[in-house]
């Protein structure tokens, strides 16, 4: 009767959470996109199956499966956060942009409606316009701290991101995810000794970290201790597969190796998944200026 296929669909769910608490994500994935086959207005269990589709760079699936609740973000600041996160990270800006537009009306000069808007204008290029969006906001937090520091670092103000990584380290001084970003500004600043002695500090507390380790690489890559930046990007990426930044530095990693075959092939994964990353086609280019193979150096850039 349909109390018990309410009881059922309720016991796959559960079995769907249990898996995801403790990483079985394959399994978690099996169980829930089975729950959603029967409930598939189930926002929760939507919410918890594209947090593993994120973790798993299925940026795509992880829209599809939130975009059916759009209606929902049009009312609600935190979902249409996370709407345009993972339209961001899909490379769908513009449905971001039109979700912002959708939403200014209603929600004006709110501060989490201004800090979304200065993440859409940040997704679509124009970190110093997302900027001054945030300073529109009167009563500063540690999201918006942390906002202004994400966009100064792209926006290449190292020192004003330097300044609001120290303000989030004052708030919360033992976490790692704030010692990462500030070690990330040294590494830009081309400050690697610091860099690596805070990275240590790190990876002593959370050996898995995984931006941290990411960074890591990044550092042994500009040391060029290539052997050292292949073992940590292949170890990443046996835990996040086609992760495209991860890949390209795995890629410069072979070629400073002289492996320029393999470094060809990866750099052409790179492209399967992101079509659009800039620092991957020049490098191919680059690459295939090396091999003397001209014509196909100029048909990646074109």
């Amino acid at each position: 009767d349909e109390n018990a296929m309410q009881d059922a669909d309720t016991l796959v769910y559960i079995n769907g959470m249990a898996n995801f608490a403790v990483g079985n994500l394959e399994a978690a994935t099996v169980e829930l996109n089975k729950y959603l086959s029967r409930q598939p207005n189930d926002l929760n269990a939507s919410i918890l199956l594209s947090e593993i589709y994120v973790q798993e760079g299925n940026f795509t699936g992880a829209v599809r499966l939130l975009e059916r609740f759009k209606d929902l973000a049009l009312n609600d600041i935190n979902f249409a956060d996370k709407l345009c996160t993972l339209y961001i990270m899909a490379n769908a800006n513009h449905s971001c942009n039109w979700l912002v537009l959708q939403m200014s009306e209603k929600f004006g000069s709110e501060p989490n409606f201004l800090a979304l808007k200065a993440k859409s204008l940040a997704a679509r290029g124009k970190p110093e316009e997302a900027l001054a969006e945030l300073a529109n906001i009167e009563v500063e937090t540690e999201a918006t701290i942390l906002d202004r520091a994400l966009l100064s670092i792209e926006a290449n103000q190292l020192e004003l991101a330097n300044e609001q990584i120290v303000k989030l380290l004052e708030l919360q001084n033992d976490n790692n995810d704030y010692k990462n970003l500030l070690a990330g500004v040294y590494i830009k600043q081309g400050n690697l000794a610091k860099a690596e002695a805070l990275l240590n500090d790190i990876l002593k507390v959370n050996k898995t970290h995984f931006s941290a380790r990411f960074n890591m690489a990044s550092i042994k890559l500009k040391q060029s201790k290539f052997k050292e930046t292949l073992d940590i990007t292949t170890l990443l990426l046996s835990e996040r597969t086609s992760q495209s930044t991860t890949m390209l530095l795995q890629a410069k990693a072979l070629k400073g190796l002289g492996k320029r075959q393999e470094a060809l092939l990866v750099l052409t994964d790179v492209l399967a998944v992101d079509k659009d990353y800039i620092e991957a086609q020049l490098e191919l280019s680059d690459l295939y200026m090396e091999l003397n193979e001209l014509d196909k150096a100029l048909s990646v850039l074109n």
